[in-house]
């Protein structure tokens, strides 16, 4: 019986060439066409099903990314409305992790700027919740003559690390955000995994940096950032955003850059309305939303929420092509010129015919 079924597979193949030979040439070639289509078919079902494999084992084998919400104390309305909308499209095997960011309540080294009840109803969202981190750092947002946002920036990189030590990607957005997480997850798979960046810039002369509301780095970057003995070495204000500081950074980084100038919907060019209006119902534009663009920045949480019930997911994307400022910015000359808002980062400006 044994030699029975090791030679069936064998005369089936005799068989099926005795045929082969014996039939017309239409019919030859006819059956020839059929039997290269079942395989092109079959080779493409094994394709799908290997991809599919290998993102099923990526997003399983490490944690793939940390989202930092920077959120203000008061802001509970807007931290409920991104739990209850584009925070439900995480993946439940663990592999995207989040926290939100906010202030501590105020010690005797920091003035009081919220109220007692603020910071009552804000420790016990925390409790509750337990998706918040209260940031042991000087309080305000735009209060103080002096606000800490750069080391608020290096605290959530050093925090992810620590708990997240074999994440991917960090990514830094405010709480009055719509991501699009599931299509963010899929494009990630095929994403470099070191020395790469992923945000919007600005193309305005003496701006053109990285906004600082969707701001997406490997961890290879972070950890060289948040490193103290390198922070000593690279110009550093912790009074100005993440992103003044990386404005710096980018320029003298080797670094691939993807400047997604046309689906990161933020303040320097807005690219909807209906994502900022919270008066408009855009039910039929907002559902393609997802399809169109990855992120809109200043949503309210009735935009939030209309963008959520409408939105069309897919399992599939179109990976968009990867250009960097240099591309996207039409100028010749780029400069970054941040002593309007800093006395400690230098001014740059580079030039593309010269390189200079």
């Amino acid at each position: 019986m044994k030699t029975a079924k090791r030679r069936l597979p064998q005369r089936l193949v005799l068989r099926y060439l005795r045929l082969f030979t014996r039939l017309s040439p239409l019919a030859s070639f006819a059956l020839g066409f059929s039997t290269a289509i079942t395989l092109l078919l079959l080779f493409h079902a094994s394709a799908t099903s290997l991809r599919r494999f290998r993102v099923a084992h990526t997003l399983n084998s490490a944690p793939l990314l940390f989202i930092a919400l920077g959120s203000a104390p008061q802001n509970s309305h807007l931290r409920a409305a991104a739990r209850r909308t584009w925070l439900r499209w995480l993946p439940q095997d663990g592999s995207i992790q989040y926290r939100f960011f906010s202030d501590a309540p105020p010690s005797f080294k920091a003035p009081i700027v919220q109220s007692a009840t603020t910071w009552h109803s804000l420790l016990n969202e925390a409790r509750i919740q337990r998706d918040m981190l209260l940031q042991p750092l000087p309080t305000g947002y735009g209060d103080n003559e002096h606000n800490v946002y750069g080391s608020r920036a290096l605290y959530q990189m050093q925090w992810a690390l620590h708990h997240f030590p074999n994440v991917s990607y960090f990514l830094r957005v405010d709480d009055d955000s719509f991501l699009c997480l599931h299509k963010l997850v899929y494009e990630l798979i095929s994403a470099p995994r070191r020395q790469f960046f992923w945000g919007k810039f600005w193309c305005r002369e003496g701006r053109n940096r990285a906004d600082e509301n969707f701001m997406l780095l490997s961890s290879d970057v972070i950890q060289l950032l948040s490193n103290e003995a390198v922070g000593k070495l690279l110009p550093f204000d912790e009074h100005v955003t993440l992103g003044w500081n990386f404005g710096y950074w980018s320029w003298v980084l080797n670094m691939t850059i993807f400047d997604d100038q046309t689906r990161i919907d933020a303040q320097q060019q807005y690219l909807t309305s209906y994502m900022h209006d919270e008066t408009t119902n855009g039910s039929e534009m907002v559902q393609d939303f997802c399809a169109e663009y990855m992120y809109a920045h200043h949503v309210g949480e009735r935009a939030m929420q209309r963008a959520f019930e409408n939105a069309r997911t897919h399992v599939m994307y179109t990976l968009p092509r990867r250009t960097g400022p240099d591309e996207t910015c039409e100028s010749n000359e780029r400069s970054f010129i941040p002593r309007r808002h800093s006395l400690l980062l230098p001014d740059l400006k580079i030039s593309r015919s010269s390189g200079a």
